[in-house]
């Protein structure tokens, strides 16, 4: 096999995973437009898009968990990325933990939180530290903080009420707003969702 066919490979297959990434940030908007043009409904709790953005949080921590289980050398890292995906998905169902108490979800996630740190320390004793420094190293890191931007910082600041008001002025709905919001923190849920699949297929091809 030459050069020229290892090169025309390299860039169907780049061509291939560009129209993939399409695909999946097409399904992403089509969730939240699903919600409007076919539901009808303003993304309350209880909707197709804040469904989907806790089953990406979900795919995502089962990916670590799942690699926790089969690589004893990076377990306590893994462990811990895994359960950082259940504390938010933890915080997503903010609702029906309120049914319990207002802000009853903070309980299980604390427990969580300090069962994965003690874990990580006791019993899976020096899998941590080197373990994060590498994955750290790899390109689905790096997507994977393109995705808590995303959430933590870009779709908060976008869906300012303020922000919305200001720029609607008489014509505000506060759907615009949660189509917004709600839109981009889907965003970066998939984008998170995506970043552990790869390096969830890439560790295991190892």
């Amino acid at each position: 096999m030459n050069k020229n066919t290892n090169a025309w490979q390299a860039i169907f297959g780049a061509g291939a995973r560009f129209f993939l990434i399409c695909a999946g940030f097409s399904l992403i908007a089509g969730i939240v437009m699903f919600d409007i043009l076919v539901l009808g409904n303003d993304i309350p709790e209880q909707s197709a898009t804040e469904i989907s953005q806790e089953l990406f949080l979900l795919i995502s921590s089962l990916c670590f968990f799942r690699l926790a289980a089969k690589h004893a050398s990076s377990r306590g890292a893994y462990v811990l990325i895994a359960s950082f995906f259940l504390c938010m998905l933890i915080r997503e169902l903010d609702a029906f933990f309120d049914e319990i108490q207002h802000g009853f979800w903070k309980y299980p996630a604390w427990l969580i939180a300090l069962g994965a740190i003690v874990f990580a320390r006791v019993k899976a004793p020096g899998s941590t530290l080197n373990a994060l420094n590498d994955f750290s190293r790899t390109a689905q890191f790096n997507t994977l903080c393109y995705g808590m931007a995303v959430v933590l910082v870009f779709s908060r600041l976008m869906g300012m009420g303020d922000f919305w008001q200001g720029a609607l002025g008489d014509n505000y709905v506060r759907i615009v707003k949660n189509v917004v919001e709600e839109g981009l923190e889907l965003f970066g849920y998939g984008l998170l969702m995506f970043g552990s699949i790869s390096y969830s297929r890439q560790v295991s091809a190892k």
